[in-house]
């Protein structure tokens, strides 16, 4: 597992000294300078969940948590079907070598709730609700749930159709992407293999479907998009999961996400500038245009940007900070949490290079060079930097404070 080899370099770290902070039972195992990080990589490799409380003894809010989650802890230890996957868990980030674990994790507020799964944490899995046990013992059963379907080949076969929507509804699919793997009989291990992936994309456009049959024959997966017809192949080998759990990632995590209130604090807290269209809901014409731009000039630049959209109607105020309204629709503009950049109103989003010069202009320092020499580009401080952690919710650090 990739996030265990890393701590292989680790392992030769001793405990310094002692900080109290154990649990009243086994139900939450307490991490700190008495544990080695040979004993997280081991908690890791035998618990499909791991549910992490990253805290600071100094930190009030830290100490507040900590009876809520005592209790939620016990709930799930009560819980059969649960409690053999899961473990509670809480690190010490002030101890050693407990901060090195913080480190890797980039914690940099307190608490830091997060759920890692078959020894990974990936997107979307910080736990950013009520802090109450009933809300952490809520969000654990719904991102343990098995979301795989078992399906027959008659019911298969109707799946696999193009639509454009739901049968019997109208509605357009939520989820309009099916990954799907045959699975000969006997060959369980895949099955479970698949529902340990699925996990991982419970909240993105993916259904995960399995259909096990006699025969001999090598387990395939496939992805199906419902809405064009479109089936790709899984070109790897089944019994890798990261190979397996990366390709699923690229069927089921859009490279254009939709900026909303609800995910705008998860996605400042990834730490790349914002690209972002403005637009009317109702236009899905520039948002293609959009998608086809970024899919045919910018895949290089997705390590270093999130690419948006956004409701113009509901994020109104970064227009108003631009000086446009409705009437302008679509609007691109650049956030890096410091500025927010207007696309020049004399170039157009659609022509080629626009977008890729614009980006690189942010890279090289221009836009900023451009607002701090007075030239006429719409610049105004970031209004996405106030979505980023509270300080009533967290304390959080300066970068260079772990």
């Amino acid at each position: 597992m990739h996030s265990l080899r890393t701590f292989k370099m680790f392992s030769s770290l001793l405990p310094l000294f002692f900080i109290l902070g154990v649990s009243a039972d086994d139900s939450v195992d307490v991490f700190n300078a008495e544990r080695t990080l040979d004993d997280w990589n081991n908690l890791l490799l035998n618990k499909d969940f791991v549910f992490v409380n990253f805290y600071a003894d100094w930190c009030r809010f830290s100490k507040l948590l900590a009876p809520q989650w005592q209790r939620a802890a016990s709930i799930i230890a009560d819980d059969s079907a649960l409690s053999p996957k899961v473990q509670f868990a809480r690190v010490d980030c002030d101890s050693s070598p407990m901060d090195e674990l913080c480190k890797y994790y980039n914690v940099h507020k307190y608490p830091t709730v997060t759920l890692i799964k078959h020894g990974i944490r990936g997107r979307g899995s910080e736990y950013r609700g009520s802090r109450s046990a009933e809300g952490l013992v809520d969000f654990l059963k719904a991102q343990a749930r098995d979301t795989v379907s078992v399906v027959t080949s008659s019911d298969l076969s109707h799946s696999l159709q193009p639509r454009d929507v739901v049968p019997g509804t109208g509605e357009k699919y939520e989820k309009p992407v099916i990954i799907f793997a045959k699975v000969p009989e006997g060959h369980e291990e895949n099955v479970d293999l698949l529902r340990k992936v699925s996990t991982h994309f419970l909240d993105t456009e993916c259904n995960f479907h399995v259909n096990v049959v006699p025969g001999e024959f090598e387990t395939s997966v496939i992805s199906f998009d419902a809405v064009s017809g479109n089936e790709k192949s899984f070109p790897g080998q089944m019994q890798n999961f990261l190979e397996l759990l990366q390709w699923a990632r690229s069927q089921c995590v859009p490279l254009v996400r939709e900026l909303m209130f609800e995910n705008a604090e998860a996605l400042t807290e990834e730490g790349l500038p914002f690209l972002v269209l403005f637009r009317d809901p109702d236009d899905e014409a520039s948002l293609q245009i959009f998608r086809d731009i970024i899919n045919d000039e910018l895949l290089g630049e997705q390590d270093k940007v999130n690419f948006l959209y956004a409701d113009g109607f509901v994020f109104e105020h970064p227009l108003k900070h631009l000086g446009k309204t409705s009437q302008d629709f679509p609007v691109i503009a650049l956030d890096d949490f410091n500025h927010i950049f207007g696309l020049p109103t004399d170039a157009n989003f659609e022509d080629p290079g626009v977008l890729k010069a614009f980006i690189q202009d942010l890279h090289s320092g221009k836009l900023h060079k451009d607002f701090h020499s007075g030239e006429p580009l719409a610049i105004l401080e970031s209004v996405f930097q106030r979505l980023v952690p509270s300080s009533r919710r967290y304390s959080v650090l300066t970068k260079d404070e772990l």
